[in-house]
């Protein structure tokens, strides 16, 4: 072979690696909004059914706006404090998640609109007597910003 026709065969290949990278590359970026969209489908799935819940449970309701006026765990039954327990650490946790996929990429600041600092529910003084207890089973990095944000610490 002569070194003409094996530039142009070198020069082909090259052609062919270059737009297998551009493919990937537009599959990778597909994934990744696929994924994205997912994230945020889930989250408002999510989100819908906490809300039901809360709406069609009495009980629950009342617990709940009972701790965000302020009432402390000395305030509560033991089945009162185990119910309040199980819905702050579960909301808690998922909102670990969303901070977490907004750490990895897969979720980006607008996509989540975390819950402001004067959130009666994290703010409340039932969840800053709660925090203590739970907080190793959090990321470090969420745990401090879920401090910070709602005064769970003393400064």
């Amino acid at each position: 072979m002569t070194s003409n026709k094996i530039s142009w065969v070198e020069m082909v290949a090259a052609l062919g690696v270059v737009a297998s990278l551009v493919f990937v590359g537009f599959e990778l970026r597909q994934s990744n909004q696929l994924a994205r969209i997912q994230a945020q489908q889930s989250m408002g799935e999510a989100w819908s059914t906490v809300n039901l819940t809360m709406a069609t449970d009495h009980e629950l309701m009342v617990l709940m706006a009972r701790m965000a006026s302020g009432e402390i765990e000395a305030d509560f039954e033991p089945g009162e404090i185990y119910s309040l327990y199980l819905v702050l650490h579960g909301l808690d946790h998922t909102w670990e998640m969303y901070f977490k996929q907004m750490q990895s990429g897969v979720l980006q600041k607008g996509d989540i609109s975390f819950p402001p600092p004067n959130n009666r529910t994290f703010r409340s003084s039932f969840h800053r007597e709660l925090w203590p207890n739970i907080r190793a089973g959090f990321d470090e990095g969420f745990a401090v910003f879920w401090e910070q944000r709602f005064g769970l610490v003393d400064e």
